[in-house]
């Protein structure tokens, strides 16, 4: 009776054990199903394809992506966004490039109003979007939102905001060189504004350093006026296969 009683305990823990277990597993496939893979290639939501030219593509995850941006003073001695750089590195083809903005570019931004709390969008020219926030790391996020808006929703890993000479020095560096001026710039006491700890930027200078370059960028348009901006604006459709080219692959199977 002794070993009766010994072995229904352990039928019902043994069971009991199963079936929170069978739980798990169909709580992690529904997450893997649902959020994880949703019917797209691995870590892709549906919301992140797009179809061009008859090609459905999805946004490439082997890529690290870092807006630089160069800050310059106004006539009247305040901070002003006066370069916008994108780097872009490609670690499956262990190459580099750079996609250049244009500060005086048109485009959608939200423009928060006094509490933050809400957003109204507005359309004007990219310089505009450092003037929202109060401290440089306020103004480099919704200048890197603004960004991303622009080139259709693009994932931005790190902004790096410093003065406008050392982003101008980095645009002749190459992919080894271009972060040690960056550790010399911080050394320096220079303002050097990131989204994380420099020495995780700078380890990355490590781990790019023998990537070639492949190329610089820039959006093809034309200035106009609207009658509401004097800007840049540009092509939408060009535009369009420049970020397909530099931020999505084609989806496999086509």
């Amino acid at each position: 009776m002794k070993y009766r009683k010994y072995w229904k305990k352990f039928a019902i823990f043994s069971a009991v054990l199963l079936l929170v277990l069978t739980v798990l597993y169909g709580g992690l496939r529904f997450l893997e199903a649902t959020v994880l893979r949703p019917g797209q290639p691995d870590r892709e939501a549906v919301s992140q394809t797009v179809i061009r030219n008859g090609i459905e593509y999805y946004p490439r995850r082997d890529i690290t992506v870092i807006l630089m941006l160069g800050i310059g003073g106004d006539s009247a001695g305040q901070e002003q966004l006066e370069a916008v750089e994108l780097l872009i590195f490609d670690e499956k083809n262990a190459s580099w490039s750079t996609l250049q903005l244009r500060c005086d570019t048109v485009l959608d931004m939200d423009a928060p109003d006094e509490d933050g709390m809400g957003a109204a969008v507005i359309r004007e020219r990219l310089v505009l979007a450092y003037t929202y926030g109060e401290d440089p790391e306020e103004r480099c996020n919704h200048t890197r939102r603004a960004v991303s808006d622009f080139l259709n929703g693009i994932t931005i890993d790190h902004y790096i905001a410093a003065d406008v000479d050392v982003i101008d020095r980095l645009k002749d560096a190459s992919a080894d060189t271009a972060f040690d001026l960056l550790a010399e710039a911080h050394s320096a006491a220079a303002d050097l504004v990131t989204d994380g700890p420099l020495y995780t930027l700078i380890s990355m200078g490590n781990r790019y350093q023998n990537y070639q370059f492949a190329g610089a960028y820039t959006p093809e348009g034309e200035l106009a006026d609207d009658g509401e901006n004097i800007g840049f604006y540009a092509d939408k459709d060009k535009l369009d296969d420049l970020v397909i080219d530099l931020f999505y692959a084609p989806k496999p199977g086509q």
